[in-house]
This record gives C-alpha cells, structure tokens and sequence, in this order.
C-alpha cells in the first residue's frame, strides 16, 4: 500500500452481506467525491490528495475488496460484484449521488459503477485508465496470477515491482489472485464498446509521462474532457496533488 502517513478523518469498516470494506470519510459539503484506488494498493494510496479534495467536498475513500484491511468473499469475481461494492458504500453512507475518482484499475470499477447505477453518478474522473489490454499488460496480469496462486502476497508483489523489491502488497492473497483473473478478461472482454453508454460528463485525466493512451478512452465516451498533467507520470495524484486535485477542481466546477 502506498501513501504516507495517514490522514486525518474517520476510518471504518462497512459490512457488505459477507464482506466487508474499509473507507476513510473527511471533509463535508453537499458534494461527495468518492475515490477507488489502482489494484494493489488502498486507501492511504490518497494520503496526498484527499485533503485537498475535501476542500471540494465530502471525501470518502473505498479500500477495495482483499485490499488491505477489506475482506473477500471467496470465488471469482465480476466487475458488477465490484461495482456493486461501490454501491453498497454509497447505500450504507445516505449517499444519493456521487463523483467517482478512479485511478487505473479504480477508473475501471468507477466505470462499471456508473454503468450499473448512472442515477448515482453525477461525474467521472478517470486516472491512468484503460480499458482494454495490449499484449505487454496481458501479460503481466498473467504473471500477477501465477505468481499469486504459488507465493501468495509475497509472490504478487515480485510480479508487480520485481523479484529485488521490498514493496509490500497487503490484503488478502486469494481474493487478490481473483482480481487479477478479472483484470486478464480485459483482453478478450474489454469495456471500450460500452463506454457509449456512459451518460455523465467525464474528465480523463493523466499525467504526461504515463505510457497509457487516454485518446482511445476518450475518443469512446460519450461526454469527456481530456486534461494531461505536464511532467507527471502514472500516479499523479501522489505525484503532484495540487496539480491534479485543481484538475479535478476545474472540471467539477
């Protein structure tokens, strides 16, 4: 899991019907921004950001099913499960209608949210995200899957940052290695054809270093606005907070 220190805010679990996730709630105001964090990270993923976006309004933060302190429900898993994850925060929280930021692997759950529920989704921010795989990405998901089944947290970490690095992965290792699985359909099931059916305005964002294409997400949407962060690279919500919350801040406005 990646960030600093924790920020301020309340921490708690939401028992969803067998699972439960942990979220940080901070800020107020009649607007809820609620971020979803890339794959293998969490919460603390917002530590930069989330001050900032509470001076936006109220900021709830998901930590995903097997990330981290979230639990998982055991079998394979599909998008809408995740999405519906999103859903049962929102239920459990009063929340009627939110603005979704996703980065990465959070943007593709943020996406299918919108899809299962657009009455809930005032708005969109996509970070980093694709939704498809090119054969490079494929792969490595398929490595992050092998490598999980055999060493478990230890095991996905050498996958995603090398066999030398110390970076940890926390969560639970068998609900991890199942989304990973869901990840790999990307390439044969991607979600670019029902983008079309996205209805809110979205704002696809990126940082100029991230080797991730954002024209073929955008060019598909319905209603998206396109901003890239000059000098940034994959995460640039920890990279440059200021940058990309006054980003975010443009488009909400």
């Amino acid at each position: 899991m990646s960030g600093s220190s924790e920020v301020a805010g309340e921490t708690r679990k939401i028992d969803l019907r067998g699972h439960s996730l942990r979220v940080r709630i901070l800020g107020d105001g009649p607007r809820t921004i609620v971020c979803l964090h890339d794959y293998s990270e969490g919460i603390d993923a917002w530590n930069e950001a989330a001050p900032l976006l509470a001076k936006l309004g109220r900021v709830v933060l998901i930590e995903l099913r097997a990330h981290g302190y979230s639990s998982a429900p055991e079998g394979d898993y599909r998008w809408e499960d995740l999405a519906g994850d999103v859903i049962g925060v929102l239920d459990a929280l009063c929340v009627d209608r939110t603005v979704l930021v996703g980065h990465r692997f959070g943007g593709i759950v943020a996406i299918v949210t919108a899809l299962q529920a657009s009455a809930r989704v005032e708005r969109l921010v996509l970070i980093g995200t694709a939704t498809d795989l090119d054969a490079a990405r494929h792969n490595s998901w398929l490595e992050v899957i092998k490598s999980g089944r055999m060493n478990g947290l230890e095991g996905i970490a050498h996958a995603l940052h090398g066999p030398i690095s110390r970076q940890n992965v926390e969560g639970n290792p068998v609900g991890l290695t199942a989304i990973a699985r869901l990840a790999e359909t990307l390439q044969k099931a991607p979600l670019t054809p029902r983008l079309a059916e996205v209805r809110c305005p979205v704002l696809v964002l990126a940082g100029q270093k991230d080797p991730l294409p954002t024209a073929p997400l955008a060019a598909a949407l319905p209603d998206a606005r396109v901003e890239t962060l000059a000098n940034l690279g994959p995460s640039p919500q920890a990279e440059d907070s200021g940058a990309t919350v006054a980003a975010i801040g443009r488009f909400l406005a």
